[in-house]
């Protein structure tokens, strides 16, 4: 009986952990929104917190902080896809709004589900073949009505936000990997190293797009410090910690927080015009990126 409490109490704790961290990262779109850096920039400035916020951590918690010089090539690698991921989010918040790009982020889930397909022998469960007709009608439902009266500037926001779930996804993978073959380094410590790489590439790509670095006033300083503080260290943190100790199933369910609040911040705080068919759009495409995790889970 007593076990059967710390196991309860446990899990009612990670819980909490994956559901707050979500909650949390919700917001990174919101400070990109209000802030007046530029998308290459803010990115950067993400990363480069991130980066600090997690060397501290490892610092005070004395984990490793060097693994050999051949962990460096694979979180260099995942450094590179993060450091596009962002940027792309940034142009399609700048596009679409921060519900919107943030929705087309997570279907790094049909892309995750594809690898898995085409290089790794998995096989689509009856919940993805599902999610694909459902995605089809959501996004329909969001965009596809009014394809045509819709501004150029709002399709390369949506180019933006596909092409922010390509390399998300490829992120993604090479995270799993990273992990699996980099035993030297913690989660922290490898995220740290990620951070610092994609801090490198989006500085190299905000020099080369001529975009400035400057953080015009203390209320964006805030901004940012709680971007990549918040958006990048204690958010991720949670998430981690809580993970392994919940179903993947509720996992997948309560990381669904993360896009369903964005849009939720982008229709309340922005007042973006959200007519009853795009919430249900909206609604049917996070079901078909929820059903394709549960698939991924199950397979």
């Amino acid at each position: 009986m007593h076990a059967n409490k710390i196991k309860t109490s446990k899990n009612l704790l990670a819980t909490i952990q994956v559901a707050v961290g979500a909650i949390i990262i919700s917001f990174s779109a919101v400070f990109v929104k209000l802030s007046q850096v530029g998308p290459m920039a803010s990115g950067f400035y993400r990363m480069f917190f991130g980066a600090l916020g997690l060397f501290i951590i490892a610092l005070l918690t004395r984990q490793k902080l060097w693994g050999g010089a051949a962990s460096l090539i694979v979180v260099g690698f995942g450094g590179i896809f993060f450091a596009f991921d962002i940027i792309c989010w940034h142009l399609s918040i700048e596009s679409v709004g921060p519900g919107m790009a943030t929705i087309l982020g997570n279907f790094q889930v049909f892309i995750l589900a594809a690898i898995g397909v085409l290089f790794y022998g998995d096989r689509f469960s009856r919940k993805s073949l599902w999610a694909f007709p459902l995605v089809v009608i959501g996004m329909f439902l969001l965009v596809g009505r009014e394809w045509l009266q819709l501004s150029s500037y709002y399709h390369i926001g949506i180019y933006f936000g596909l092409a922010t779930a390509v390399f998300y996804g490829l992120y993604t993978l090479t995270l799993r990997q990273s992990q699996m073959l980099i035993k030297s380094l913690t989660s922290t410590t490898s995220l740290m190293y990620i951070c610092a790489m994609a801090a490198i590439v989006s500085a190299i790509v905000t020099v080369f797009s001529h975009e400035s670095f400057h953080i015009p006033d203390l209320a964006n300083w805030g901004y940012m410090l709680a971007y990549g503080f918040f958006g990048q260290v204690l958010g991720w943190l949670l998430i981690s910690k809580g993970l392994p100790n919940i179903s993947l199933s509720l996992a997948g369910f309560l990381l669904l927080l993360q896009p369903s609040l964005s849009f939720v911040w982008d229709v309340t705080i922005f007042k973006r015009p959200t007519p009853m068919v795009e919430i249900i759009g909206a609604l049917i495409t996070l079901t078909a990126i929820y059903l394709t995790t549960r698939g991924q889970a199950s397979s």
